[in-house]
């Protein structure tokens, strides 16, 4: 089943229109030669003004909710139960010393849907973050579609997440060949503001930098989920998963993410 043919721009309480698939993560040559100069530029200030007015400020709390409720076809109010998932050493050795992650894995064990939500905030040094285009065909996944997703959250305010449809060949127990699919989405986080482009990550941490002499303390946000369908027949399919995706999205981001938490109860 082709998962990059349904990559909704818009997501409410159905799934919206689709974007053409089968486009590959490359970024134009322009880009490139902004964050150069843009690269230079904030090197420059540095060295006229080398300390940042404030220390960075990070726009995430580093804990994820044990539990999150959300509606799956046929049961309205699906129970997710999140557990810690592992950290490999891999990812670890990559990652500087004062890099902060915290990892669940969440399952639902009537419908048997699962989703794996990670929270990556980068160190001082900011060099924590890679674009997931770059890291998942190292591991072994393919992107066939991708698109930028709004998803409404209960304040009212839209979160745009950057959303990617993958696939890679798996070998079942029977030694048969399938396809697995599968939704990543992600987006990046900063005091005060979020954005789903690596491209405006850096341009605005150069801005802030350069005339603000603010910087942030990015978090780097990721959701996964399988297409079910193309485990079981009985299985999401995959608007059904985008769907699910942006549910667990609206109902798990002010729980972490300081500027849609609730405010506080002063009575």
């Amino acid at each position: 089943m082709p998962v990059a043919d349904s990559l909704p721009t818009t997501l409410g309480p159905s799934p919206s229109t689709a974007l053409p698939s089968g486009q590959e993560g490359t970024v134009p040559l322009w880009r490139c030669g902004v964050i150069l100069f843009l690269t230079l530029l904030m090197l420059a200030v540095g060295w006229i003004h080398p300390t940042v007015g404030a220390a960075p400020q990070s726009g995430v709390v580093m804990a994820l909710p044990d539990t999150v409720s959300i509606p799956l076809p046929g049961n309205p109010k699906a129970q997710f139960y999140g557990s810690k998932a592992s950290i490999t050493e891999g990812e670890l050795g990559t990652l500087p010393a004062d890099t902060e992650l915290v990892r669940k894995q969440y399952d639902d064990f009537r419908d048997h849907e699962s989703i794996q939500f990670t929270i990556l905030l980068s160190g001082i040094a900011q060099n924590s973050i890679h674009r997931a285009e770059v890291c998942l065909p190292g591991q072994g996944w393919t992107v066939v579609g991708q698109g930028n997703l709004s998803v409404p959250l209960t304040s009212g305010h839209d979160l745009v997440v950057r959303n990617l449809a993958i696939q890679r060949d798996t070998l079942t127990p029977g030694n048969d060949h399938r396809m697995f699919h599968a939704f990543f989405m992600y987006w990046f986080v900063g005091e005060n503001l979020t954005t789903p482009s690596q491209f405006m990550r850096v341009f605005q941490n150069s801005w802030d930098r350069i005339f603000y002499n603010r910087a942030h303390r990015w978090a780097y946000v990721m959701i996964e989920s399988p297409v079910s369908d193309s485990l079981r027949p009985d299985g999401l399919n995959a608007a059904q998963t985008q769907q699910m995706m942006a549910d667990f999205i609206r109902q798990a981001v002010p729980t972490f993410q300081k500027t849609e938490m609730p405010a506080p109860d002063v009575h």
